[in-house]
């Protein structure tokens, strides 16, 4: 049941997003700290693999911008975990760096 709505939420978001399912199941995840931290990551592993690909046709700036913005996401992620009074100010501050980093894409 939940599985298979993930699944199905996280398969639509990510064609109406561009990006991959995983990126947008972390996002969706969000609710629940350390999976949330998990996929993010999964996705700064992703961004340091595309960074060392010298064949990528992503150019170099955006790579950077990508990793830069999933580090921030990330270490946000962790302070919200580690300290919950200041969620609501990490929270907003997630989003708008979440909409940021998916007009970069």
């Amino acid at each position: 049941g939940l599985q298979k709505t993930m699944k199905s939420l996280s398969a639509l978001g990510a064609k109406a997003a561009g990006k991959s399912g995983a990126k947008v199941l972390g996002r969706l995840a969000g609710n629940i700290p350390f999976v949330g931290i998990a996929f993010d990551i999964y996705a700064i592993a992703e961004d340091i693999k595309d960074l060392a690909d010298k064949n990528s046709p992503t150019p170099l700036g955006l790579k950077i911008g990508h990793l830069v913005l999933d580090v921030t996401l990330a270490a946000l992620s962790i302070v919200e975990a580690a300290f919950p009074i200041v969620a609501p100010i990490t929270q907003v501050l997630g989003i708008a760096l979440t909409i940021i980093r998916i007009a970069m894409d």
